[in-house]
Formats: C-alpha cells, structure tokens, sequence
C-alpha cells in the first residue's frame, strides 16, 4: 500500500493523523463521510475526489483544486472557500457555491439574494454593495471586515453572526435580527434600526456615525440608552 493509500485509510478510519494536508495529493480517492474539521487542505490536490458528506467544518481550501470533487452533502460551515479552484465540474450544494462565488468573483455587489440561506458561512472581507438581503439568513455568518453599502437588510437574520471591522453604511435593517452579534470595532454610518432585535449586542463595542434611526419596537441590550447619544434618532411610527 502507497503512503497515499495508507494516508486515506487513515482518515476515513477516524485515525489520530495530523490534518496539514497542505499542497498534498489526495486526488481521485474515497473521503466520503471523512471527518476533516479544521483542517489545512491549502492548494492540495482535491482533482475527482469524493468527499460527499464529509466534515470540513473550519477546514482552510484556499487554492485547494476541486475540478471534479463532489461535496455534495459536506459540512463547509465557516470552512475558507476563498480562492478555492471550484468549476462546473464540481458538485457542491447550491448554499456553498454561493458562498464561493461571492468570495471568488465579487459576485454579490448589485445582487438579489432575497431569502438566500448562508448560516455558517465564512464570508470574510466580502462586499455587499447595493445589495438585496431582504429576509436571508446569516446567523452565525463570519463577516469579519466585510462591506455593506447601500444594502436592503430588512429583515435579515445576523443572529450571533460575527460583525468585526465590518462597515455598514446607508444600510436599511429594520426589522433585523442581530441578537448577540459580534459588533467589535464595526461602523454603522446612516443605518436604519426600526424595529430590529439587538438584544445581547454591545452596540458600544461599535462606531455609530451620521444618523441612526430606531422606533420604539427596536429591541435593545439590557442598559443601552440610545437617547444618550444624538446619533440615535427616535422615528415616529
């Protein structure tokens, strides 16, 4: 038996094996249902590869080549997609190819993505520039650094999602969930806050320029006051 062989048996057995398998070869091989939570595959050799209902929660595919690879049913939640070779040949579910394709072709300036599903997605640095999110799902996102310009947000879930460093500029969240979101460092310039969750959200954690709207059905953290800054303006239902 190969190293290579004796490597996959290793992995798909649930052996204790080191999880760097950056630039290694692991084309054309069985990984169905392999647990491989968090580990580096950067710029390794994925070519045709099953790995259909495996765990690659957290795991880092930057550069990795995934011509032919099926993921079909696999675990990428929060997993590094950016720069991943993923072409038509791949089979990945719907949510997950969104979530490169944002990442790898800029591709969610100027879109609709209403209702779109992308709970535990690694978005990191991602720009949402005009664009549509009314009523999609992000709970538990990583947004880190990531851009929002112009946006529709109505309704958006961003429950526990990870909002740090993230610019959100002339951004309509009425009606929002942010409920325990990660807010450190993050800039909200013109937003609108009508009836939003932001329930165990440190909204001090964040930057709160021009013009902040709210009502009196915007949920707040136990002892925030935004009448305490003239930044939060009160809007009459």
């Amino acid at each position: 038996m190969n190293s290579k062989n004796e490597l996959v048996l290793k992995i798909v057995s649930g052996q204790n094996v080191n999880k760097n398998f950056r630039g290694m070869d692991l084309s054309h091989v069985d990984l169905r249902g392999a647990n491989l939570a968090g580990a580096d595959l950067q710029e390794a050799n994925l070519k045709g590869t099953d790995l259909s209902g495996a765990n690659l929660r957290s795991a880092n595919l930057n550069k990795a080549k995934l011509d032919g690879t099926d993921l079909r049913g696999a675990d990428l939640s929060q997993a590094i997609l950016y720069d991943a070779y993923i072409g038509n040949s791949t089979k990945i579910d719907r949510k997950w190819r969104i979530v490169w394709e944002i990442l790898y072709f800029n591709d969610a300036d100027n879109a609709d993505l209403t209702g779109v599903d992308l709970q535990d997605a690694n978005l990191r640095m991602a720009s949402f520039t005009r664009t549509i999110l009314r009523s999609a799902n992000l709970q538990n996102a990583d947004l880190s650094g990531a851009f929002f310009g112009q946006t529709n947000m109505r309704y958006v879930n961003l429950k526990n999602a990870i909002l740090q460093r993230t610019s959100i500029s002339e951004v309509n969240l009425q009606g929002a969930n942010l409920q325990g979101a990660n807010l450190v460092d993050a800039i909200f310039y013109n937003v609108q806050l009508q009836s939003a969750n932001l329930k165990a959200t440190r909204l001090n954690d964040a930057k709160m320029l021009g013009r902040i709207e709210y009502d009196t059905k915007t949920q707040w953290s136990v002892g925030f006051d935004p009448t305490e800054s003239e930044v939060f303006v009160l809007i009459e239902n």
